[in-house]
């Protein structure tokens, strides 16, 4: 395989979906999951 181009786009990224104040307060992360209770209405 010989690589002939690349393509390079800016982007803003972050983790929109976490639960960061209960991260915050000490939820522990299992893999993909947050182990705890969460604290972000929704």
């Amino acid at each position: 395989m010989k690589i002939v181009d690349v393509i390079l786009a800016d982007g803003v990224t972050g983790f929109y979906f976490d639960d960061q104040k209960a991260i915050k307060g000490g939820a522990r992360q299992d893999g993909f999951a947050l182990r705890g209770e969460p604290r972000t209405p929704g």
